[in-house]
C-alpha cells in the first residue's frame, strides 16, 4: 500500500504549505487492480499519465487530430485521430444526457483498419467502460466522463503498482 505522506517526505517539500498542497494532489493519484486489469488515474485537469514515454492529458486526446469521422451527431462521436507524438487512437464519445455525462473513451491503435475494427465492436457504447464488465473491456483504453478524473486501463504493467504510482508523480509537475 501507497503511504502518501512518506511518499510526500521523500520529495522533501521547503515547509509544511508545500507539503499539504503535495499531500492534497498526490491524494488524488490512484493506481490500482480492477478484475483483471490495472487502473491509473490522476486529477483530469490539474495531471496526466505517462504512455508509452510521453504524458497524456485530456486535452491532448480530445484536439488530436480527426483523421477519419465514423460517426458525429449531437450526442455521438466516433473518430479514428493522429495526437501530437504521431500515435492514432479511436476516440469515441457519447453524450448521456439522461445523466447528464458526458463520456469519453480514446483507444490507442497502430492504423485506420484498427480503428474501424473496434469501432465495429463498440460503436459509441461508452457507458460499458464506465459501469460495465470490466472483463469486457477493450484495454489498454483511456477514459473520462464528467468527474474528477482521467483514466488510463492497461491489461499489465511493467512494474509495481507502487512503482507506478511514483512515475505517473514524477511525470507531472506539481509545485
Amino acid at each position: 500500500m501507497i503511504r502518501i505522506e512518506e511518499f510526500v517526505d521523500s520529495m522533501k517539500p521547503r515547509n509544511a504549505k508545500e507539503r499539504k498542497k503535495l499531500i492534497n494532489t498526490i491524494s488524488h493519484v490512484g493506481v490500482r487492480r480492477e478484475g483483471e486489469h490495472y487502473l491509473i488515474m490522476v486529477p483530469k485537469g490539474l495531471m496526466g499519465i505517462p504512455y508509452e514515454g510521453d504524458l497524456y492529458t485530456l486535452p491532448m486526446l480530445m484536439h488530436a487530430t480527426p483523421l477519419k469521422v465514423y460517426e458525429k451527431s449531437y450526442r455521438r462521436y466516433a473518430a479514428f485521430t493522429q495526437d501530437e507524438y504521431g500515435r492514432y487512437w479511436l476516440r469515441v464519445t457519447h453524450d448521456d444526457s439522461a445523466y447528464d455525462d458526458y463520456q469519453q473513451v480514446f483507444f490507442p491503435v497502430r492504423s485506420e483498419h484498427e480503428a474501424a475494427d473496434i469501432y465495429a465492436t463498440v460503436g459509441t457504447d461508452t457507458m460499458t467502460y464506465f459501469w460495465g464488465d470490466y472483463d469486457e473491456m477493450i484495454v489498454p483504453h483511456f477514459r473520462a466522463n464528467e468527474g474528477t478524473y482521467l483514466y488510463l486501463a492497461l491489461k499489465d504493467m511493467q512494474m509495481s503498482q507502487e512503482e507506478m504510482f511514483a512515475y505517473v508523480i514524477e511525470n507531472n509537475v506539481l509545485i
